[in-house]
């Protein structure tokens, strides 16, 4: 099923409203990071718009696809989940995609980013893509939804497989997965991977990793100088500009901001948090509601955080390259086995001093909602309350914003009794 194209005009109207914003947010200055997240954010978009002006090939892949490969073939990539999910918030187009998805026969038990991205395509609202790769890196799903997007787009595809293991086994067959991803891409395209924007890729993601880990030692000061915000600003930040010299200069300047943010003029904190999986993307102000009015500051967050041992090689790229989506976070949390993840949650909650916990519950998400008991349990062992909220990530219908709101109001009431 292809829907006739509608053209890039609601493509151009995001970007303008992105750049919008941050125009805004240049006249209005909060923090240096938060100015800069906007310019990255509109200027990512903006460059997927101009792709084919500047004679760029421009690649759809979904989540964790690496961008370092695309870099080292001079590609635009354009993360789909998160450009579609984007454009979804900005447009305010939730539910109309939601039914175009219903539509084409994908139901509410299909994680919504998953259904807004092929409405997305279905809608003809994105740029012509000269290639789309997915793969199940993250989320299973993406093994069937990049498959359809490029068959609504008639766009040549390749399904980039992943062993489910960190082994030595495990990693060469994903640096040969890597390999063939990079093959395919030179025949499509007829542009050769050239190994010094590689290994500069491999330097910029190595950089990103070590400043993210800084900023992780930077959260367990009590109070954390880290928003609740700023913990997803630079989650959207990894995804799209991992392997990038702005990705490092983002996590850099986040990174020397919270330095300058010690002791009595942070915020105050009455209960640190830690957070588990993914807040509804489509309204970040219930974060800056539990700052604001409870004192609530996530501090541990594994799924975003908590990196593996990844051994950067630079004399072996793709194998390096391979060890990272290994161990980057939320992929070897969701891949399993459970045990694993509920070890990180574990040592984050001691690292991170954490006073409690919630699960944002997507109910799209199998493999999240699938370990809710055991890391519940493993939780309640060490004393540490675990709140469970069902929720959407980007269908605001499901749950609103004011029953969350009311469903964490009773439990940060119950934790400061618990205090008392």
């Amino acid at each position: 099923m292809k829907l006739q194209a509608q053209g890039l005009g609601e493509f151009e109207a995001m970007v303008t409203a992105l750049e919008s914003i941050h125009r805004h947010r240049k006249a209005s200055p909060t923090t240096p990071s938060d100015e800069l997240y906007y310019e990255l954010i509109s200027h990512y978009n903006r460059r997927i718009l101009n792709a084919r002006a500047e004679a760029k090939p421009l690649v759809g892949a979904t989540v964790y696809v690496p961008n370092e490969l695309l870099y080292a073939m001079d590609m635009v990539p354009m993360v789909m989940e998160n450009v579609a999910v984007t454009f979804s918030i900005i447009r305010g187009a939730q539910e109309g995609m939601l039914n175009t998805a219903k539509g084409y026969g994908l139901p509410p038990e299909v994680c919504s980013n998953h259904r807004v991205m092929a409405a997305f395509f279905l809608n003809g609202w994105a740029p012509p893509l000269d290639a789309v790769v997915w793969t199940h890196v993250l989320c299973d799903n993406t093994a069937k939804l990049g498959e359809a997007v490029a068959d609504i787009c008639g766009a040549p595809g390749f399904f980039l497989d992943r062993p489910y293991r960190d082994s030595g086994p495990g990693v060469d067959y994903l640096a040969g997965e890597l390999q063939k991803m990079a093959l395919f891409l030179e025949g499509v395209t007829g542009r050769n991977l050239d190994g010094d924007r590689l290994l500069a890729a491999l330097d910029c993601s190595h950089r990103m990793v070590q400043l993210q880990q800084e900023v992780d030692d930077l959260r367990q000061q009590v109070p954390s100088p880290v928003s609740n915000r700023k913990i997803y600003q630079m989650l959207f930040i990894h995804w799209l500009y991992s392997g990038s010299p702005e990705g490092v200069r983002f996590y850099q300047v986040v990174r020397d901001e919270l330095r300058e943010q010690t002791g009595p003029a942070l915020p105050p904190e009455r209960t640190r948090l830690l957070s588990l999986f993914v807040a509804p993307n489509y309204d970040w102000k219930i974060l800056d509601w539990m700052e604001r009015e409870h004192g609530a500051r996530i501090v541990g967050d594994p799924y975003h955080c908590h990196w593996g041992p990844w051994e950067h090689d630079p004399s072996r790229p793709l194998w390096s390259l391979a060890g990272k989506l290994l161990n980057t976070p939320a992929c070897k949390q969701l891949h399993g086995p459970v045990e694993g993840f509920v070890a990180d949650a574990l040592q984050d909650a001691a690292d991170f001093k954490a006073d409690a916990a919630i699960y944002w519950a997507h109910t799209g998400c199998r493999q999240a909602c699938g370990a809710i008991r055991t890391v519940k349990d493993a939780l309640a062992d060490v004393g540490l309350p675990l709140l469970v909220l069902d929720c959407d990530i980007t269908d605001p219908t499901f749950v609103s914003a004011e029953e969350l709101k009311d469903r964490m109001e009773a439990f940060f009431e119950m934790l400061e009794e618990r205090a008392e």
